[in-house]
């Protein structure tokens, strides 16, 4: 993900910060592929969950 603030410039005539197009044209279209990022996000919470439930049935086996 990019962080515009590291790409921030001041240009003086304009008396503002501003980013170079290409920048905010590359941040805008991974913020669009957000919604792939949030599904392997979810498929990685599901794994963890799993492997968590396998674990503690594992560990209560051990205790008995």
């Amino acid at each position: 993900m990019i962080n515009l603030d590291e790409h921030k410039i001041f240009v003086e005539n304009l008396g503002m910060e501003v980013i170079p197009y290409s920048v905010a044209k590359q941040a805008v279209a991974e913020a669009a592929n957000f919604q792939d990022y949030q599904a392997k996000l979810e498929q990685a919470m599901e794994i963890m969950k799993n492997a968590m439930t396998d674990i503690n049935k594992t560990v209560e086996i051990l205790n008995d």
